[in-house]
């Protein structure tokens, strides 16, 4: 018995010298943590709770009783009081009161440095360079940016000094105007270590402005830029939006970039389709045919959403023929034939068979991501697939494997297209199937495109410009000669042809011109004026006027008509 007691002695004894021996090696991991927390930010966590005490005594007219509560008071400047939407800095009242009890600490360095951080977190965090911030927080912001810049030297006097304050001096165009312009050109050329640096030792939040300042600067030093400029950094531009820098920006941010971009972009000479720019835009902003509202709200430009919308449209019609279908060189045929649509197309679904919706590859999960909210499943025991778009009031049906098409008019249509994604769908004569005797059936026989087109053309009253049996709209009952230059017309047959545009107009913006004249089209309608395109015969547009002094006629010149005496303007 003897001897156990000894050995439980001894046992006792080793334990609390381990344990001994343990408490003071975490605590000297932990004290060196702790200091290496306080050199960086000098400051321990903030009690929300006291911080709001702070608050209120200073809304009451008070001012701070001890240096603790004055560090409170710097980090809650911007800082809504629970329940309710009053904020100190949008208070000019509450905030005077707070500035002449910041301006007091100068005598004591080391006490102004802990408001110096408070004060440097609520400039970075409240949006005072907004035009929409709040008028009096907006001015206050600007207080603050100035006894930053001021104050800086004095509270670097304080030893040791702080990583955080070495960095800010490094940088102190972070609180001048344009504080972001130095990071958003290394941006552009894909150096993100300085902003990372800024990023990291300033402890800036994830809603501070910086994100948002270096974006739009980037995006605008890029916009400034020649078309050709312009379109060499748009690439490494949108890669860095897309995340490869590491750098945690936020959405908002993001997608108000990105708006920039695309405008600029629908304002190039040569609007040629930009993945990239394309596949980011419908990633961050949606759908550009199925949330326009998103569009508008973000971009609120018409016609830079026209562009992304057909440029998703060529692809998802690409995507189909390309990945989805198995017929070869007819398969090259469609593509093309339906490409010639595009304009026409309002809207579109993609119907994949259970293989296809499932299948890992990459190219089928873009395919999916770009489809998405318009992606359906064919209810086949097969590997087909399906596509369907919506050519005015027709919709027409294509399958994977080449055989038959099927157009339907609206009314007729045998199946539901206002359903969630993923529903299915069946393939044949089955109610709801995409096969029905409804329908009118073609066949990919022979000159099958010519076959097509002569049945759906003349339904929409639209013909694909470089169609051989395009009708084109022309205003004179005669034919046009091979050198499309047109016969002078009375006023009244012109304003009747504009009369007869314009109800196309509405119903088309592209009509029988090319996206590149849809503006003029709008344009020259306002002026009563008349268009004949004639490139389908080997001619030129026209603007028909006898008089070059016409209202339109300074805007023709600028886009480069050329006036032809008695006959009006023209361009190839």
């Amino acid at each position: 018995m003897k001897e156990l007691e000894k050995l439980s002695q001894e046992l006792k004894l080793v334990s609390g010298e381990f344990q001994q021996r343990f408490q003071i090696a975490e605590s000297r991991e932990m004290s060196q943590a702790l200091k290496e927390l306080s050199k960086r930010y000098d400051s321990a966590s903030v009690p929300q709770d006291l911080v709001e005490n702070v608050l209120r005594k200073i809304r009451k007219g008070q001012s701070p009783s001890t240096w603790t509560e004055m560090k409170y008071l710097c980090f809650g400047l911007t800082r809504a009081l629970e329940g309710e939407s009053w904020v100190l800095l949008e208070d000019s009242k509450a905030f005077n009161r707070a500035m002449i009890a910041i301006q007091n600490t100068g005598d004591n360095p080391a006490s102004l440095k802990r408001c110096y951080q408070g004060l440097l977190y609520n400039y970075f965090i409240y949006p005072g360079g907004r035009d929409s911030a709040h008028e009096i927080g907006r001015k206050n912001w600007n207080t603050i940016r100035s006894f930053l810049q001021h104050n800086l030297d004095r509270v670097l006097v304080v030893k040791p000094v702080s990583e955080w304050l070495e960095v800010l001096r490094e940088h102190k165009n972070l609180l001048e105007n344009d504080p972001c312009k130095r990071y958003a050109k290394a941006y552009l050329v894909g150096d993100t270590s300085e902003l990372k640096k800024v990023s990291t030792l300033l402890n800036l939040p994830e809603k501070s402005w910086v994100w948002e300042a270096v974006i739009l600067s980037g995006a605008d030093v890029l916009l400034e830029k020649n078309d050709e400029e312009y379109k060499k950094g748009l690439d490494s531009f949108l890669a860095l939006l897309g995340g490869i820098s590491n750098l945690v920006i936020p959405e908002q941010v993001i997608i108000r970039g990105l708006a920039k971009l695309i405008i600029r972009y629908s304002e190039c000479v040569n609007q040629a389709v930009h993945e990239r720019l394309r596949d980011l835009s419908v990633s961050k902003i949606g759908n550009p045919w199925l949330r326009r509202d998103a569009w508008q709200g973000y971009v609120s430009n018409e016609k830079a959403r026209e562009m992304v919308n057909g440029w998703l449209k060529k692809r998802l019609i690409t995507d189909f023929f390309g990945i989805l279908s198995d017929g070869g060189d007819t398969d090259s045929r469609r593509l093309k034939f339906w490409m010639k649509f595009e304009p026409m197309v309002t809207d579109l679904w993609i119907l994949l068979c259970p293989f296809a919706m499932d299948k890992r590859d990459s190219n089928f999960k873009e395919l999916r991501n770009r489809a998405r909210g318009r992606l359906l499943k064919l209810n086949t025991m097969t590997d087909q697939n399906a596509f369907i778009m919506k050519i005015g009031k027709y919709y027409v049906v294509e399958f994977g494997k080449v055989g038959r098409a099927f157009f339907y008019e609206e009314r007729q249509l045998p199946f539901r297209l206002d359903v969630p994604d993923g529903t299915s769908i069946h393939e044949g004569y089955t109610k709801g199937g995409l096969k029905s005797d409804n329908g009118h059936k073609m066949s990919h026989m022979q000159k099958w495109e010519d076959d097509f087109q002569s049945w759906l053309c003349p339904k929409l009253n639209w013909w694909p410009p470089s169609s051989k049996i395009q009708q084109s709209p022309v205003i004179s009952s005669r034919p046009a000669s091979h050198n499309a230059s047109p016969d002078p017309v009375r006023a009244s047959e012109v304003t009747a042809v504009s009369d007869k545009l314009s109800s196309r107009a509405k119903r088309n913006m592209n009509g029988w011109l090319d996206t590149e004249y849809a503006e003029l089209y709008e344009y020259v309608e306002k002026f009563k004026l008349a268009i004949r395109d004639m490139r389908h015969q080997g001619g030129v547009v026209w603007v028909l006027t006898k008089d070059e002094k016409s209202p339109a006629g300074d805007y023709l010149k600028r886009c480069g008509f050329k006036f032809k005496e008695n006959k009006g303007w023209w361009k190839e």
